[in-house]
């Protein structure tokens, strides 16, 4: 039986060295120490790593590190990008190194309505060579309404999931989707 993408995935720091630049030895050895203590899988990308301060060329250099120190544990790679080429870029870029998901945020900065997240969302599911897991981060982009996630989750089948920060847990529940195995 195949593995269902469930369990503890860790949103990592990325170390820097004493020129500003991303410590690759240190973040190797920090998903490997993670690794050891038995973690379900690997985040990076994530705000932990503080992305946002990253070049789009090194947000693609962390998550190659991660995946190739994650071993057989899956890595869900954070690819929240400023428009839809880029992120469907790095779903690719995600994709090729065999990582299992993306995690993807709503559109930032500009306010929008439901229905334009909507056709966001649906557009990215269309296209993206991954499974995405959709991350509700109302603080930083804008907030997907669960009416929005719960049509995604029934008619999108890249859509496997999401990530909710929004702090209304009873109000950000959907109905179980069929759950699909992970083959790594």
């Amino acid at each position: 039986m195949n593995a269902l993408l469930e369990g503890i995935f860790v949103p990592h720091i990325v170390p820097y060295d004493l020129k500003g630049r991303i410590d690759e030895e240190e973040l190797r050895r920090i998903i490997r120490w993670l690794g050891e203590k038995g973690v379900t899988g690997f985040y990076p990308n994530g705000s932990m790593g503080e992305f946002i301060r990253l070049s789009y060329e090194e947000r693609k250099q962390v998550v190659k590190i991660v995946a190739e120190e994650a071993g057989d544990r899956p890595v869900l790679g954070g690819a929240a990008e400023p428009n839809v080429d880029l992120v469907l870029e790095m779903c690719g870029h995600c994709a090729d190194l065999g990582c299992r998901a993306v995690s993807i945020t709503g559109p930032y900065y500009y306010k929008l309505t439901q229905e334009s997240i909507e056709t966001y969302f649906r557009e990215l599911a269309a296209k993206s060579p991954i499974d995405i897991i959709i991350y509700n981060i109302p603080a930083f982009s804008n907030e997907i309404s669960v009416p929005v996630l719960t049509r995604l989750a029934l008619d999108c089948p890249r859509i496997i999931g999401t990530k909710d920060t929004s702090r209304d847990m009873p109000a950000s529940r959907c109905p179980p989707k069929n759950r699909r195995p992970w083959k790594p």
